[in-house]
């Protein structure tokens, strides 16, 4: 039986994009106007929490 690998940055870079696809649709379909450092720091902080 093959061995598989779980690479933890690829988990988290995923993470890391999928939390800032969220907070930047979410910001947009509401029509408030966030900054992008802040979706950065918020996706960063999410990815990393997770």
């Amino acid at each position: 039986m093959p061995v598989k690998y779980i690479y933890i940055d690829i988990i988290w870079l995923d993470n890391l994009i999928m939390n800032f696809i969220i907070l930047w649709a979410s910001s947009k379909l509401s029509k408030y106007n966030t900054p992008l450092y802040r979706l950065l720091v918020s996706s960063l902080l999410g990815a990393t929490y997770a």
